[in-house]
This record gives structure tokens, C-alpha cells and sequence, in this order.
């Protein structure tokens, strides 16, 4: 979005238009779009120089190329400047090309048009600016970036000194005003330092432009970067991630403080503190505090000289009866103020705290718009300042079941239903390869039976994925995912159905983003415009979807992942009560943790795991460890916005049938559920309950055959 406030000629300042036209088109009220002489004269003094020295663009030229054309400076570009000049001065009059001109141009610090520059700048409108402001932002237009008084404030001085001559010698100004303005002293508006609210995300765009720009250009050439990050977005992003990670890190116990953490200088932390008590305002970072006194059920402790207690009850997560079973007084421990209280006669409130550390475990999460693929928001760890590998980009680790919706949607591409049945027992794989056949087995080891596609994945049964791997095609399957944006080398067996090849957390969130787009694939991008100090852009990038999935098989995935949530391992995000759809994934041994899903705006995904190969620690599976961060963002996300359903392609109709047996339900059947199919493809056979389930039962085998 640009910061641009139109506005019309009259409401901007006289002393402005002065000044711009006497220094970049002093003639602009007696040509006709193009000024000749200095044509001439700017080729003339290229020529001398060999090389490109001066331009003699008219004020009407450089409104035509600003909307028109590109910035490359070849003779064709400025063959039709001129006769797109031409063009305008013949269907406008002078003030309204002006007028344009003023509202167009782009004087930097993210500020397009003269109203957005004033506000920018000086944080008053054009109309109010002084002779001196006027000069300086005139001056921005030559290089906005270049002579910007917030990058350099000598240079800007001295261009501005450059434009009050300019003025001078039109006689826009006389002597007395141009002394004043040459002393006059600017108070440009001040901004608030912005912390790095997105790090990773701005270091994986400066490693973007620095392999694509070369490095001089990129650094010394004045460019701004628009990119596509949500800031409100990126807030709750980062607020979620490290709300999960410290829950799970709770859960893994308390561990003493060997280093200590990165925090504001002193004086700043306590002049934070002494504020939060003013304004009784709880200061939710993490801080030292020194253990003064141990008590049976509490504990007192030094936080920069202020006093503060954290009770039994507020490091209840270390499952201690006594605070002294873990701390004993002087140790250093991470605290955070929860509130204040004040004791009758005391001069100074005390801190109310609670007991705090700072997780081991690392974890990523991505924001995708599900329309256009835009990055709204990233996070790559934890704290960027320990570390600054981006896991959600740089690392790739093992999806686990997250991959599986891939293998169902080839096996709907082929023509099976969501009713479909696939026996869920016992198999093993004979690899000559290998001293031992390979047994795939389901969580905590159980098998179902007879099992419909939906159910086999609502509940993440490795077994019917991988029979269903080996009905479909190993190579179908990779097929169809490349074609969905995943590039990562892929295991070319049937491993893949448990999700055993390494991939990075941007991808195969892009990649559910098909699901969210009816189909269609949009490569995910941060950066929407790259703009040159001149404000023209260099570089755009515009959404360019192309469809992988037909619209019908788009919508039997989306239901079947929607039924994850509602019935199977996603249950957790139910609670959200509005049309959600994803998939958990845990690999062996609890080490790598997924759950990727969407709305029909959001596609958002969630790694967690150690950065080395080890467990998370018993049960800590998609849905406990990486699930309930997407809830909390989801729900923080879409807070106050409408639930919107998924929509309803033709070609879709709804049968009734019975969960056991894939059939259309009878009046006997107990366990039936409303089931979604493609036109044509829905069952024909009414459910025997009694009999096809007894059949169905003793049907369960030991099968055995070659991987």
C-alpha cells in the first residue's frame, strides 16, 4: 500500500510550487511538453563527458515516465517520453499536468505526492510548509533516497542550500527570504525507532536481493522494498510461537539458569519497570531477578533493587511442593512481572512475578495469503539474536503425516471416494536390500480394520496411507507435488507416505495453499515492488496462480481436512468454532512436530522440534506441541472477522452413508455420516449392516509382498 494523499493545487504551498518548478522545469508555463534548448544543451555536455551526465527531462516528461514508462535510460524510452509528453500537454492544462506532477511524484521515506512527503517529513500539510521545507522537499525529487535529510541530513542541507539559490535567481524569493530560510532550523518529524518487529523475515529478503542486485546497487543505491508482510500479523505470529515453545519447554521441566539472557541496559529496563508500576501496566518481557529469601510457599526476589515475590502457585509448572526443593537464595532466575501490589505504608508497590525460562526447543511459523501467496508474516526461531538460521525457510525436516493429504488427493485424482475402504491391519515389506522387512505400524500400535479414505486420515493411520501409496503410484504422487510447488529431493518409495523425506516449512505451506485456493498454486512471495531512488520500480511481482487441481477434487481435500479438525488429531482448533481446515504430522520418536492448515484466508504453518535430532519427549505429537500455536494465532488472527465458509463448487453432492462400510446408510446403520462425493461417483449399494460388517471383520489379513 503507497503512503499517497492526493490533493488538489490549491492546497498546496505557493513557496513549494516555486520552488520545484524553478529547479526542475524553471520553463514549464512556455513549452509544450518538451524544452529544446535544454535538449540540446544536457547532449551536449554528455557528449563531453562520454557517458550520461545531465538529463533535461521537462516536468511534463517526468510525469509520463513515472506512470508509463521504466527508468532504463535507452533511446527508445525517451523517444516515447517525449511523444507521450506531447500527448499530455494536449489533453490537460498546465496546472492539472501540475497537479499530477505534485500527487505522482515520490520524495522518499516511503512518501508518495507532495500531502504524504509534508505529513512524512515535517508532520504538517503542504499548504502550511515553510520557504525553507518547501526547498528541502523539492530538492528530495532529483534522489529522494539520495538527499533524504533522515539518511543524510549534510547532503540534504546542501541540496536545499542548491534549491533557495535556484528560487533566488528566478526571483521566486528575494534576498531577505532567502536569508531566512538559509537559517532556518528544521524540526522533521520524529518516529518512533522501530524495533525489529520481523528479523527473519527481513534477513530472508536481503538474502533475496543481494543474490539478485549486486551488492553496491543494493546497498548504496537508494532502493526501497515494499514488501508484503502484515505487521499485525507478524505480532501475533511471533506472540503465539513463543507462547508454545515456552509451554512445551514448562512441560520438560525447570532447569537452573547456566547463562544469562540478552537484556535492555539496566537503567532503561528499570525506568520501564518504575513506569509499569505508575501506570499499574504488567511488563511482559523476560528479566534477571536475584532469589533474596525462600519460603514454603513462595519466594522473594531482587529484580534491579525493586522487590517482587513469585507463590508456589505461579511455578506450578515446575511440579515442586517447596520452592526450595529447586532454588535456594542468590540464585539468578528469569522472571516476569505479572503485576503490583501495595502494602499499607509502604512507600513503593512490590512486583507480583512468576517464574520464567527460556526454552531450548526451537520451532518456525509462516503466514501465507491464501489468494495471492503473499508472506504476511515469518517467524525462524525463537531469538533471532542467538540464532539466525531461518527454520522456515533453511531447514528441512521430515513432515510426518502432514504429508499424507498429498497421497489422498492423487488417490481422488484416480477416482476413489472419500467412502472408499482400505483394510487397516498388519502388512510387512520384504527389501532385499535391508537385513530386516519393514513393518509400518500405526500410533500407539492399533489397527482398525476395515477403514473409509476419510477416517484413515481424520485419524492418521499410517497403514492405509501407505497400501494407498502403493495402489496410487509412488511416481503419480511426486508428480502431483511437484506440481504443487514442493522442490525438495523426495524418497522414491513407499516411505513417503509417512512423510520421510526432508521439507522446508515454506513450501509445504504453500503447497496446502492449493487447498485454500480452490486449486490453484501461487508461488509465495515477500516482496511486492523494488523502487530505484528516483521512486521507479525496478522490480514488481504480481500473483500468477496456476491450477494444479480441479475444482471438484479441491473440495473433497478441503473437506477431508476440515473432518481432521472436527473428528480426528486437529480437534484442538474446533474450538475456534468457524470453517478450519489442516493436518498434524509427527515423525518417529516425537522429533520433528507439524500442523499446517488454512481458512478461506489464511494458509499458516507450524514446525517444532530441537535444531538436533532428538526427542520432544513422550506425547509431544503435532497436535500437542505444534497444534495449539496455529489455535492461538488463528484465533488472534481472525479475531472480529466473519467465519467464511469454503465454497461449494458444482459438480458436488452429499449422500448419506455408513462410516463402517463406505455404503448408503439404512435405518439400521449406527454410525452414518452426511458424506461429500463428486457427481457420479457416489455408492450404489445400501449398507447390510450386520452382515457386510461381519464379513468386513473376519476379512482382516497378514499380508506380505516385495517393497
Amino acid at each position: 500500500m503507497e503512503n499517497r494523499i492526493p490533493v488538489p493545487l490549491s492546497e498546496v504551498n505557493e513557496y513549494l510550487i516555486k520552488a520545484v518548478l524553478a529547479t526542475e522545469d524553471a520553463n514549464f508555463y512556455h513549452h509544450k511538453g518538451i524544452y529544446w534548448p535544454r535538449v540540446f544543451q544536457a547532449a551536449w555536455k554528455n557528449l563531453k563527458a562520454g557517458g550520461y551526465v545531465q538529463g533535461a527531462s521537462t516536468i511534463t516528461q517526468q510525469l509520463a515516465r513515472s506512470i508509463f514508462l521504466f527508468p532504463q535510460k535507452t533511446i527508445s524510452r525517451k523517444v516515447k517520453e517525449i511523444f507521450l509528453a506531447y500527448k499530455i500537454e494536449k489533453n490537460y492544462p498546465k496546472d492539472k499536468i501540475l497537479e499530477l506532477y505534485l500527487n505522482q511524484i515520490y520524495f522518499g521515506n516511503g512518501a508518495y505526492g507532495i500531502e504524504a512527503a509534508a505529513k512524512s517529513y515535517f508532520g504538517k500539510k503542504a499548504i502550511n510548509l515553510e520557504i525553507a521545507e518547501a526547498a528541502m522537499l523539492a530538492g528530495l525529487i532529483l534522489a529522494p533516497n539520495r538527499y533524504s535529510p533522515c539518511r543524510n541530513p549534510d547532503l540534504a542541507q546542501q541540496r536545499c542550500s542548491v534549491v533557495l539559490r535556484r528560487m533566488l535567481d528566478e526571483e521566486c524569493i528575494n534576498q531577505q527570504q532567502h536569508k531566512a530560510a538559509w537559517q532556518f532550523s528544521f524540526q522533521f518529524q520524529k518516529k518512533e525507532k522501530e524495533k525489529m518487529k520481523a528479523p527473519y523475515f527481513i534477513e530472508y529478503i536481503r538474502q533475496y536481493l543481494q543474490q539478485k542486485y549486486k551488492r553496491s546497487f543494493l546497498y548504496n543505491g537508494g532502493l526501497t522494498v515494499q514488501t508484503t508482510l502484515d505487521l499485525n500479523l507478524q505480532k501475533i505470529d511471533r506472540n503465539s510461537l513463543h507462547w508454545g515453545l515456552e509451554q512445551l519447554d514448562k512441560r520438560q521441566g525447570f532447569r537452573p539458569l547456566t547463562a544469562g539472557l540478552e537484556l535492555l541496559d539496566d537503567d532503561v529496563l528499570k525506568k520501564e519497570i518504575m513506569r509499569g508500576i505508575q501506570e499499574k501496566k504488567p511488563l511482559k518481557k523476560k528479566m534477571l531477578g536475584v532469589v533474596k529469601e525462600v519460603f514454603h510457599k513462595k519466594i522473594i526476589v531482587d529484580v534491579l533493587g525493586i522487590n517482587g515475590e513469585i507463590t508456589l502457585q505461579d511455578m506450578q509448572w515446575t511440579n515442586v511442593k517447596h520452592p526450595g526443593e529447586i532454588l535456594q537464595a542468590g540464585d539468578k532466575i528469569l522472571v516476569q512481572i505479572r503485576g503490583y501490589k501495595k502494602k499499607e505504608g509502604a512507600k513503593q508497590s512490590s512486583l507480583i512475578l512468576s517464574l520464567e525460562q527460556e526454552p531450548l526447543v526451537q520451532g518456525a511459523m509462516v503466514v501465507l495469503d491464501a489468494k495471492t501467496g503473499y508472506i504476511r508474516a515469518m517467524v525462524g526461531g525463537y531469538n533471532f539474536c542467538k540464532s539466525k538460521f531461518n527454520r522456515a525457510v533453511q531447514a528441512y525436516r521430515q513432515p510426518g503425516s502432514s504429508f499424507k493429504p498429498f497421497i489422498y488427493t492423487q488417490a481422488l485424482l484416480q477416482g476413489k471416494t472419500l467412502a472408499d475402504i482400505i483394510i487397516d491391519s498388519p502388512i510387512i515389506y520384504q527389501d532385499e536390500t535391508q537385513e530386516k522387512d519393514w513393518k509400518p505400524t500405526n500410533y500407539q500400535g492399533k489397527f482398525n480394520g476395515p477403514t473409509t479414505l476419510r477416517k484413515a486420515l481424520e485419524h492418521s493411520k499410517n497403514v492405509v496411507t501407505v497400501k494407498l501409496l502403493q495402489e496410487v503410484g509412488v511416481d503419480n504422487v511426486i508428480h502431483l507435488i511437484r506440481k504443487m510447488g514442493i522442490t525438495s529431493p523426495l524418497s522414491p518409495d513407499l516411505s513417503l507416505a509417512l512423510g520421510a523425506s526432508g521439507l522446508s516449512l515454506l513450501e509445504i505451506t504453500a503447497a496446502y495453499g492449493v487447498f485454500a485456493n480452490q486449486g490453484f498454486y501461487t508461488k509465495p512471495v515477500a516482496i511486492e515492488k523494488v523502487l530505484d531512488d528516483q521512486g521507479t520500480i525496478i522490480e514488481k511481482n504480481i500473483p500468477s496462480p496456476q491450477q494444479v487441481l480441479d475444482i471438484q477434487t479441491n473440495y473433497l481435500m478441503t473437506s477431508l481436512l476440515e473432518g481432521v479438525i472436527q473428528h480426528g488429531t486437529g480437534w484442538r482448533a474446533k474450538a475456534l468454532k468457524r470453517p478450519l481446515a489442516g493436518k498434524t504430522g509427527t515423525t518417529n520418536k516425537y522429533i520433528d512436530t507439524w500442523f499446517i492448515g488454512f481458512s478461506p484466508e489464511l494458509v499458516v504453518g507450524v514446525w517444532v522440534g530441537f535444531d538436533e535430532y532428538r526427542s520432544l519427549g513422550e506425547n509431544e505429537t503435532g497436535s500437542r506441541a505444534a497444534c495449539p500455536i496455529w489455535v492461538k494465532f488463528m484465533d488472534e488472527a481472525l479475531k472480529g472477522s466473519p467465519a467464511i465458509n469454503f465454497a461449494v463448487p458444482g459438480g458436488i453432492t452429499y449422500v448419506t452413508i455408513d462410516q463402517d462400510t463406505g455404503l448408503i446408510a439404512t435405518e439400521n446403520c449406527e454410525n452414518v455420516i452426511l458424506e461429500v462425493f463428486r457427481e457420479g461417483t457416489e455408492p450404489k449399494e445400501k449398507c447390510n449392516c450386520r452382515q457386510l460388517k461381519a464379513d468386513r471383520f473376519f476379512d482382516i489379513d497378514f499380508q506380505s509382498q516385495k517393497k
